[in-house]
């Protein structure tokens, strides 16, 4: 088990970092890089209107994924990228140090 240890860590580590890619894609639309863009398309989606339905939203700095409600586009937070993002380097760090202590 202690030979192998590294290797599962790296693999959590792996997985961690995954996962907060994936997350991350699920509340960002990539289409709309810019401002300009995000508005056109939030234009577009007002067009299209109906309640629940989804639609873009500008942060500040990146074009968010929202949902109509009450004839405005809300967009939720989600700490799960950051929390998956420091689960992997945890189980990053983790595996370099048992593999110096190992091996």
């Amino acid at each position: 088990m202690k030979s192998s240890q590294p290797f599962i860590l790296l693999g959590l580590s792996i997985a961690g970092f995954a996962l907060c890619y994936f997350f991350m894609k699920r509340i960002q639309y990539n289409d709309a890089d810019t401002e300009d863009k995000c508005n056109t398309a939030l234009a577009n989606d007002v067009l299209n209107y109906k309640e629940g339905g989804s639609c873009h939203a500008w942060d500040g700095s990146q074009c968010r994924k929202g949902t109509f409600k009450n004839n405005d586009c809300a967009y939720e937070g989600s700490y799960f990228p950051l929390l998956f993002l420091l689960l992997g380097l945890v189980f990053l760090g983790w595996s370099v140090y048992s593999f110096y202590i190992n091996f």
